[in-house]
């Protein structure tokens, strides 16, 4: 249809004719085959308190749909001297939150001379992550000691916060929470903990196909972080070796 005989059935024609809709079916041929998909993410972390501190641990898989992308990801991260986090969801945002916080820690430190509360720490980034509305895919344990104790946290991506004894989180925490539910005690010393730490991590690193790699653990005391990268290696190169010898003579054998 010409301008011209548009002219002659729309009187309001010389006010819209500077508009262009030939993008219009196009965009909207586009709308309707967009698919929103909630983004899958694998991951096993927890914390949990213990007699005299507070356990984090993690798997180290790092996933990209269907691929691994290492085996050896850090995903338990330093904010200060006596803050330490885990962190579940998409890497880079994970990256740039912790990194973020701890910035911010280290100027409040350098600005008060004094140890940043965890709870002001746990309220920064409750506040940055219920500003984006759950679009910064990111999930934290976060742990530590100040001056009213030892606490542990959980933050959820869409700004949530709770505090508990234990906490798990990522693909694996089914498999995880079902293990420190069992077994959780308010009594136990380090060397239990650890086991139960180490358990509950492994739980989710046989059960879901997102966690995997080895086991990283950071134990948190009143006056001390210990970071203890592959307490469980389960990619050792004698491991990988003994297993390939045995599948030599096995296939010997036959």
């Amino acid at each position: 249809m010409t301008g011209m005989t548009l002219n002659l059935i729309d009187d309001d024609y010389d006010i819209w004719k500077i508009f262009v809709f030939k993008n219009y079916w196009k965009s909207e041929m586009v709308t309707l085959k967009i698919n929103f998909n909630f983004k899958k993410t694998g991951t096993t972390i927890i914390g949990l308190l213990f007699k005299d501190g507070i356990i984090l641990a993690a798997d180290t898989r790092a996933t990209n749909g269907k691929v691994i992308c290492d085996v050896a990801c850090d995903k338990i991260h330093f904010i200060s001297k006596n803050i330490s986090c885990c962190g579940a969801g998409t890497s880079a945002d994970n990256e740039y939150l912790t990194k973020t916080i701890f910035e911010q820690t280290e100027l409040q430190e350098n600005f008060t001379e004094k140890e940043p509360q965890l709870q002001s720490v746990a309220f920064f980034l409750k506040n940055i992550l219920y500003r984006f509305q759950g679009f910064i895919s990111a999930a934290l344990i976060l742990a530590g000691f100040d001056s009213v104790g030892g606490k542990l946290y959980g933050i959820y991506p869409h700004g949530l916060v709770e505090n508990s004894y234990f906490i798990t989180m990522g693909s694996g925490s089914l498999a995880s929470a079902s293990i420190l539910e069992k077994f959780y005690s308010d009594y136990m010393d380090l060397r239990i903990g650890l086991n139960l730490a180490k358990e509950s991590i492994l739980a989710g690193i046989y059960n879901d196909l997102g966690s995997g790699g080895n086991v990283d653990i950071c134990i948190i005391k009143k006056k001390s972080i210990k970071l203890i990268r592959n307490q469980i290696n389960r990619f050792s190169s004698s491991d990988v070796f003994s297993c390939c010898m045995y599948v030599s003579e096995f296939c010997n054998v036959f």
